[in-house]
C-alpha cells in the first residue's frame, strides 16, 4: 500500500504519505513513501492510499458467534479483525477457528471460552454449566483446561463458596476468568480475586465510570492496542509494525477526527487477505438478513 496515512494508535497522530508492504501474512516495511515507488509490481498488489487512512484491525470483546459462519463474515465485513467469543460450544468454536486459520472460512482471529460458569436455578445447555459446590467448580475449571478454551467465563448466580473455588482452581491451572460479577461478590473482591475482566457497564462502579469519558484516540485504542495488551497479543497485534500481523482497516477518513469515520471502511486486510469494497459489500448483502433472523430466533429462548 502506497502514499497512505497511517494512524498511529498509541500515540493518537498519523504519519503522512507512508508505504506500508505485506508479504503473506506479516508486515514486512513501514516507511515514508517515495515519489516514484520502485515496486515489483508483476510479484504484488500495488493499493494506492492517496487520501485514505489506514489503522490496526479492530476488535470485538464480547461476541457470541455460535460457530456461524454468516456472525464472522460480518464481522470481517465491518472491519473486526479480531473476536472474543465470551461464550460457546468449545466443539463448534474451536471447529470454526481451525477454518479460519485455514483460510476456509473468512473470518477474524478467534479467543473464546467455553460453557460459562452458572448457578442455580439456571438450565444447563450447550453454553452454561450449572455448579452447585465448590468441587463442581474445582472440576469445570479442570474439565475446560483440558478443552483449551482461552478462557472462563462466570455468571451471576454463582453461590459465593463457587466463586471462590473458581478463582483459586483458575490460578492454579493458569488460567483466567472474566465476565459478570455474581450477586454474591462485589467488584472490588472479584478485582482482587484476580478477575480480569467485568462484562457489561451495570457492574462497574459509578466511582469509575469517568475512565470512560476518553477523547477520540483512547477510544480508538480500546478498539485496536488495549485488546491486544488485554490478551498478551501485543507482540504481534494491536499496532502497525514491522513483523506484526497484517490485520488492518482502511478508511476513507481520519479516525482522530470523528470515530464514526470509522464506518466509512474502503477495504480490509485480515491476516494478510485484502478485501475490497465490492467484497465486503457482497459480505453484507448476502449474510445479513439471513443472520439477523435466525439470531432473533436465538435470542427469544436465551437472555444474558
Amino acid at each position: 500500500m502506497i502514499h497512505v496515512t497511517v494512524i498511529d494508535v498509541r500515540a493518537g497522530t498519523i504519519e503522512k504519505d507512508m508505504t506500508v508492504l505485506i508479504i503473506g501474512d506479516r508486515i514486512s516495511a513501514v516507511r515514508a513513501a517515495e515519489g516514484e515507488e520502485r515496486l515489483p509490481t508483476k510479484e504484488i498488489t500495488v493499493i494506492d492510499g492517496h487520501g485514505k487512512y489506514l489503522i490496526p484491525g479492530l476488535w470485538e470483546m464480547h461476541i457470541r458467534t455460535d460457530g456461524d459462519d454468516r456472525a464472522l463474515h460480518l464481522l470481517i465485513a465491518y472491519g473486526i479483525t479480531g473476536g472474543r467469543d465470551i461464550a460457546g460450544d468449545v466443539a463448534k468454536l474451536a471447529d470454526v477457528r481451525r477454518r479460519i486459520t485455514s483460510g476456509e472460512l473468512i473470518g477474524p482471529q478467534l479467543v473464546f471460552g467455553g460453557p460459562m460458569l452458572e448457578g442455580p436455578p439456571s438450565q444447563a445447555d450447550d453454553w452454561t454449566w450449572i455448579i452447585q459446590s465448590p468441587e463442581e467448580a474445582r472440576n469445570a475449571i479442570d474439565r475446560l483446561v483440558e478443552l483449551r478454551v482461552d478462557f472462563v467465563k462466570v455468571h451471576d448466580g454463582l453461590a459465593r463458596e463457587s466463586y471462590l473455588a473458581i478463582a483459586v482452581a483458575s490460578k492454579e491451572r493458569g488460567i483466567s476468568f472474566v465476565g459478570h460479577v455474581p450477586a454474591s461478590m462485589t467488584p472490588p473482591e472479584a478485582s482482587d480475586l484476580g478477575q480480569k475482566s467485568i462484562e457489561h457497564f451495570e457492574f462497574v462502579p459509578k466511582s469509575c465510570r469517568v475512565l470512560f469519558e476518553s477523547a477520540v484516540g483512547d477510544a480508538l485504542r480500546a478498539a485496536t492496542l488495549n485488546p491486544a495488551l488485554f490478551l498478551g497479543l501485543s507482540d504481534s497485534l494491536g499496532t502497525i509494525e514491522v513483523g506484526k500481523t497484517a490485520s488492518m482497516v482502511l478508511l476513507e477518513a481520519n479516525p482522530l477526527h470523528d470515530i464514526r469515520n470509522t464506518k466509512r471502511i474502503v477495504a480490509v486486510i485480515s491476516e494478510g487477505r485484502y478485501l475490497n469494497r465490492e467484497g465486503l459489500e457482497r459480505l453484507r448483502r448476502e449474510n445479513c438478513r439471513k443472520l439477523f433472523s435466525r439470531f432473533y430466533s436465538l435470542m427469544a429462548t436465551r437472555f444474558f
